[in-house]
């Protein structure tokens, strides 16, 4: 078989490949990329009398 030929730090990186494509192919479908960068990274609220991300 294929895997005890891999040494250690060769097995993690396919453990972590692997593992990141499973969460890929069956993880949460996240919303669209303009929707999400600005409901996440900034909002209409002043925080403490600054002003916010959004720049408006």
């Amino acid at each position: 078989m294929l895997l005890p030929s891999l040494s250690r730090r060769e097995r993690g990186l396919l453990f972590t490949f692997a593992l990141l494509a499973l969460i890929g192919f069956f993880g949460p479908e996240l919303p669209a990329a303009d929707v999400a960068i600005a409901s996440v990274f900034a909002d209409n609220r002043a925080w403490h009398g600054l002003p916010n991300a959004m720049g408006r």
